[in-house]
């Protein structure tokens, strides 16, 4: 039954967002009183072949990723943002341009899955800007 495929479709990919979204909620990131949130989202970082589930926060100095419970890398990491010398966008799977590569000045490259990539980067690189003037 195609009308009943169609909605079973729509209703597996409606639950599966807004249980990401339940579990992204459900991370608590600490950052210093003095720190400003500027933008937060789900993504996955690229560890050892593992794609690791969390959540990205940037704040006005700095790039948290934290994962959710369910990884077995429990890794929360911090780029400060002065250390991050390249930001570009990248694909997964070949062809899928939802990933953001960053390159810190100690030339480690992570590469994160984010949903829209090119605002992320935008926004980065428009902190990078205030904390340089």
């Amino acid at each position: 039954n195609l009308i009943g495929g169609i909605f079973f479709g729509i209703t597996m990919a409606w639950l599966a967002k807004f249980s990401l979204e339940k579990s992204i909620k459900q991370i608590a990131i600490e950052t210093p009183d003095d720190e400003t949130i500027l933008k937060v989202g789900a993504a996955n970082h690229f560890r050892k072949k593992e794609g690791v589930g969390g959540k990205l926060v940037l704040t006005d100095r700095q790039l948290i990723f934290k994962p959710h419970k369910l990884n077995l890398q429990r890794h929360q990491t911090y780029f400060p943002l002065d250390q991050i010398e390249k930001l570009e966008t990248s694909k997964s799977f070949y062809f899928l341009e939802n990933g953001r590569t960053l390159e810190l000045d100690n030339f480690e490259s992570h590469k994160f899955i984010v949903e829209n990539p090119s605002d992320w980067i935008t926004h980065i690189k428009s902190q990078k800007i205030s904390l340089s003037s």
